[in-house]
């Protein structure tokens, strides 16, 4: 006997099926999307997707009594994969040693509370530091944009690849101007230092001489030749500094100048603020002569009380009338708190679910991205994104609260621009500008605990 006939797919049939699960198609993109990198395209994901649920369709035998849409899931999901296998050619070793990485920074990252340096990355990947240097080159090599990718997720703004980089080997006109400036003040500090700091700026920088040979050629021994570069090179520093001096700026004291510079030398060089001795010893004094120093310096600019500081004699202003005291709050200053409070905590309450739930469990009750990711059923990295996204829009939402009145804004265009208004707008609609100026306790440190999933108002 010959092999069966199949029997001739029904068009109709067929369409109708791969019409009627078309969301099929786009809940498993949005599955599988959290899985690359921000680079691939979603369309092309859906793209792929309805190509395997076409085939899906072709191939479906309903005589083995799966369904339809278990049956698409799984060819759809498949066609996905090897799209993005196919376009991907990076071998698969590289994008396994990628997820290794990954998944290593953000567990270091969870468990210490910073970006992990690239020591404790090799440490934990049990590599050398070069080897991981290796790879992590590997990787960014892997991933190929074209120029024309686009960068923004606004539909209006319409900015590419090749709109934001940097051309590092072009030099802005400002930038050469200000080169040009600070060459020729150089060439002109230079000449007019002291003959012997000239001699030895001019023979070790410019000429390459050696300390040595300066010594003898002066006359001194190497470390005066030491001492008296250091001296012309503070010199020149300090010279060319003071021309940038802002107009109307007073120059201080060379003693108070001194004593200024030595104590930013010690703090670099000990990477704190240095004790009093030490300073003492810098200065080659005795403790004693030094507090006497200070305290010359700082009577010099106390003034009384009923100082003048307006020249305007109808003003009559004496200092204590102009003095500010930082333990006070202003009224303003009080309403302005209150109501940025008010305007976050309407901010918070009008986001979409996962962010508020993201914003309140992050900042509010102190759960970490691995808690909040098991609790969502998303990855760490997710979290991270979707916090992201929603301290952007906050501060988006409530910048637009503080526009000048009268302030026209762009007409929205695109969906994501217009859901960006209604949400801007939401925030202003919410409380009543009364309600805004009681008092908010929601963000301080005494605030209660708020649970998740619960809203803010």
């Amino acid at each position: 006997m010959g092999a069966p006939i199949e029997e001739p797919i029904d068009l109709t049939e067929m369409n109708a099926m791969i019409e009627a699960n078309l969301p099929l198609v786009k809940h498993i993109v949005l599955q599988v999307a959290v899985h690359f990198p921000r680079h691939v395209e979603r369309e092309e994901l859906a793209r792929a997707g309805s190509l395997g649920l076409v085939e899906a369709a072709r191939r479906f035998d309903e005589s083995r009594g799966v369904p339809f849409d278990r049956f698409a899931a799984q060819r759809i999901r498949g066609a996905i994969l090897d799209a993005v296998r196919a376009a991907d050619w990076a071998p698969r070793s590289v994008r396994t040693l990628a997820r290794k990485l990954e998944a290593t920074e953000q567990r270091l990252a969870s468990k210490l509370g910073r970006v992990p340096t690239t020591e404790e990355m090799a440490e934990a990947l049990s590599m050398e530091t070069n080897e991981l240097a290796r790879l992590r080159d590997r990787m960014f090599r892997s991933v190929v944009l074209a120029l024309e990718h686009e960068v923004s997720d606004d539909v209006d703004d319409d900015l590419t690849l090749v709109d934001v980089l940097v051309d590092h080997g072009a030099i802005e006109p400002s930038e050469e101007l200000e080169t040009r400036e600070l060459h020729a003040y150089l060439r002109d500090a230079i000449a007019l230092l002291p003959e012997r700091q000239r001699l030895v700026i001019i023979g070790y920088f410019l000429e390459g001489r050696t300390s040595q040979d300066l010594a003898r050629f002066l006359g001194v021994t190497e470390s005066r030749i030491s001492q008296i570069r250091s001296e012309a090179i503070q010199m020149l520093k300090e010279g060319i500094e003071a021309q940038y001096l802002a107009e109307g700026t007073m120059r201080p004291e060379p003693r108070a100048r001194k004593l200024e510079a030595t104590e930013q030398r010690l703090a670099s060089k000990l990477g704190r603020v240095p004790t009093t001795e030490e300073m003492a010893e810098a200065l080659s004094m005795e403790t004693n002569e030094l507090a006497r120093l200070r305290d010359r310096m700082f009577r010099s600019v106390v003034l009384a009380l009923e100082h003048e500081v307006s020249d305007d004699v109808d003003d009559d202003l004496t200092l204590v009338d102009v003095l500010v005291d930082h333990g006070a709050i202003e009224p303003s200053e009080e309403l302005e708190t209150r109501e940025l409070h008010a305007y976050l905590r309407d901010a918070i309450a009008l986001l979409p679910e996962r962010q508020r739930l993201v914003i309140i469990g992050y900042f509010l009750e102190g759960r970490t991205s691995q808690d909040l990711a098991r609790f969502l059923g998303v990855t760490e990295s997710r979290i991270s994104q979707i916090r992201s996204e929603a301290i952007q829009m906050l501060k988006e939402g409530i910048e637009a609260q503080y526009l000048a009145e009268g302030t026209m804004r762009p007409e929205p265009r695109g969906r994501s621009a217009r859901r960006k208004a209604a949400y801007v707008d939401a925030i202003g609609d919410r409380s009543d500008w009364h309600d805004r100026m009681e008092q908010i306790t929601l963000i301080e440190s005494s605030a209660p605990e708020v649970k998740a999933g619960l809203p803010l108002s």
